[in-house]
């Protein structure tokens, strides 16, 4: 006979569960030929603090190119060891610019876009 307090225990710990983490310093490789995603500059620049509002991102060679820490629950891309998150735009598409810009730039378009 089904017992539904026998459930109980399976269901508080599948809420228990932890939730997704955050993967830091990750590279964003392209599958097409494997050069990395990071602004102009890749990783030096970074350290070196010369990343600012507006930086574009381009492709490089991974070694060259700065990691991000991705929230896949908030969405979040933040580049690593910065205040700087990955910005598509207002109109992100094909050939689109992405560019960086200072946390929380995610909600300054989306108050640009309404």
């Amino acid at each position: 006979m089904f017992n539904p307090t026998n459930l109980l225990p399976l269901l508080l710990a599948m809420v228990a569960a932890s939730p997704v983490k955050r993967a830091n310093n990750q590279l964003i490789v392209s599958s097409r030929d494997q050069r990395c995603l990071s602004p102009a500059g890749g990783a030096a620049a970074v350290a070196s603090k010369q990343i600012g509002n507006g930086t574009p991102l381009v492709t490089m060679d991974c070694n060259q190119a700065a990691g991000w820490d991705i929230s896949p629950g908030s969405g979040s891309v933040i580049l690593t060891g910065t205040n700087f998150a990955m910005d598509a735009g207002t109109t992100p598409g094909n050939n689109g610019l992405l560019k960086v810009c200072p946390v929380p730039c995610l909600n300054q378009n989306i108050e640009r876009a309404k």
